[in-house]
């Protein structure tokens, strides 16, 4: 138990520079930041989600 999923990719956060409180609430605007911070790396996978201060964080597949 507490093991979690083994075939489920590990992903590593990424954090957002100079984000509002809040800014978690516009996915689409959150998704995009995300675009661009990974763009140039080859990043396809991002993901979203809130952190602490309901600021966004981006998910993407950590390196192997």
């Amino acid at each position: 138990m507490g093991q979690g999923n083994k075939n489920k990719k590990d992903t590593c956060p990424i954090y957002l520079d100079n984000q509002k409180p809040e800014s978690c609430q516009d996915k689409s605007a959150c998704l995009s930041a995300c675009k661009k911070k990974t763009e140039g790396s080859g990043m396809q996978e991002i993901t979203t989600g809130c952190i602490s201060g309901n600021k966004c964080a981006c998910y993407v597949p950590c390196p192997k």
